[in-house]
């Protein structure tokens, strides 16, 4: 007997409404007892008021991730118009600049990147995974993803400001699946150096 009940969440809720309202009227004829009846009522009001939990949960995440993106590039703003004002200082050294760290990388050595295996880390959250990268001498890393029931990785995308963002619903609705994740550094829109260790992640988007 194939599964008659639908997968999504919402659709599943829609179909309790109406088994609700069916079932009633046919109590009698299964010899079926209030509580057997009422006990699809309990589930609908559970179930209804536990997705109305999550909707607001990623609602307040949503308005949280915005807030710290504004609070880190205020931070990034005020790190960097500092390190102008240092800087141009009469006193300012290059040996004060690398103690501070606010010296960038010798890219002199730019050939390093043909030999250079990226770096970077997944978090899953409620309704994405962010892929939280190092620049290093790159411009860039560009990450492939195979997910689910797929064998072979598929160009996800290119980002040049960490994190990247992989907002893609699951496969199969509702059903959990594995992430796998590997990337490559970018420079001049190339793809140079080694690939990067394989991260996997379960998420349910």
């Amino acid at each position: 007997m194939g599964n008659f009940l639908p997968r999504a969440e919402s659709l599943f809720l829609q179909w309790l409404e109406n088994f609700i309202t069916k079932i009633a009227t046919y109590a009698a004829t299964f010899g079926l007892s209030g509580s057997q009846v009422d006990q699809f009522t309990t589930d609908r009001d559970s179930v209804k008021s536990n997705l109305a939990d999550v909707d607001s949960l990623k609602k307040t995440l949503q308005s949280k991730v915005k807030t710290k993106d504004e609070v880190v590039a205020t931070a990034r703003k005020h790190a960097l118009d500092l390190a102008v004002i240092l800087k141009r200082h009469t006193s300012y050294t290059e040996a004060i600049g690398e103690d501070l760290g606010i010296v960038a990388p010798d890219d002199s050595g730019q050939g390093s990147l043909d030999t250079a295996k990226p770096r970077f880390w997944a978090t899953v959250l409620v309704e994405m995974v962010l892929l939280d990268w190092l620049k290093e001498k790159s411009d860039g890393q560009v990450f492939y993803s195979k997910r689910g029931t797929e064998t072979e990785y598929k160009k996800l995308d290119r980002d040049f400001r960490s994190p990247m963002e992989d907002k893609r619903p699951n496969l199969v609705p509702g059903v959990p699946e594995t992430r796998w994740y590997k990337s490559r550094f970018l420079k001049d829109d190339k793809e140079v150096g080694l690939w990067s260790d394989e991260v996997s992640v379960i998420v349910n988007i």
